[in-house]
């Protein structure tokens, strides 16, 4: 029973192998401009005093400010995640030995909305706050709007593949048949956009008013390989 399996299935395989020798392949493409939908910022808060139970409390104190004044803002389908809160001894060599010079507490605040438009009132309030880390403003399409495309695309390369073998058939004078194969052989989606540079020092950006902050279109891209039968 084993090799009468193995048999069929090399049979399969060989059948296969000779319509594509016999058949059209073609490559759909699609390409479309996609612009962000969502927007991220990271904040860090970053404190030194003599003591831990000083260098939290004076961290805890400007981070919980912080959140405030963000929340205050009242975005649109905003997510807060605090991703890191570290506190350690800060050490710095002097006379060839390390000396502790107190205590680092260190909290970081990412806050991302859909609210693309209000990226500069976000940065605004870091700055007129007295930020010295953030990273951002970050710009990036949801899953939600990059699986839309993805959806459109396929069905463009699909249709680009269907005209280019319509061609082909065409010029060489016989009948395109159906499609019998289809492979996605390349899919590129948009990625993060960062508009500043990591760990900008914004404190000294602080103004009467918020920047109007422009995002750019990324590109998602596909191509279907398809094979079409000759009759």
């Amino acid at each position: 029973m084993k090799y009468v399996v193995l048999f069929l299935f090399f049979l399969t395989k060989l059948a296969l192998s000779s319509e594509l020798e016999h058949g059209i392949k073609v490559v759909g493409n699609c390409k479309q401009r996609v612009k962000p939908d969502r927007v991220a910022v990271k904040f860090k808060v970053e404190t030194l005093k003599n003591t831990v139970k000083d260098s939290a409390a004076l961290a805890n104190s400007k981070y919980n400010k912080l959140l405030e004044e963000l929340k205050s803002l009242k975005l649109e389908n905003v997510e807060f995640e605090t991703f890191e809160y570290t506190t350690s001894p800060y050490k710095v060599y002097e006379n060839k030995k390390r000396v502790l010079k107190g205590f680092k507490t260190r909290i970081g605040l990412n806050v991302s909305t859909s609210e693309t438009k209000k990226a500069g009132e976000i940065l605004q309030v870091g700055s007129e706050l007295g930020q010295d880390f953030i990273e951002g403003p970050n710009a990036y399409v949801s899953d939600e709007k990059i699986k839309t495309y993805y959806e459109k695309c396929l069905v463009i390369a699909s249709k680009d593949a269907q005209e280019k073998a319509e061609v082909v058939a065409k010029s060489l004078g016989v009948v395109l048949g159906k499609a019998f194969n289809v492979k996605e052989v390349t899919v590129s989606r948009p990625h993060y956009k960062s508009e500043f540079s990591k760990g900008m020092v914004m404190s000294d950006l602080a103004s009467a008013a918020p920047a109007k902050i422009q995002f750019g279109k990324s590109d998602i891209k596909l191509q279907l390989e398809v094979y079409f039968t000759i009759n």
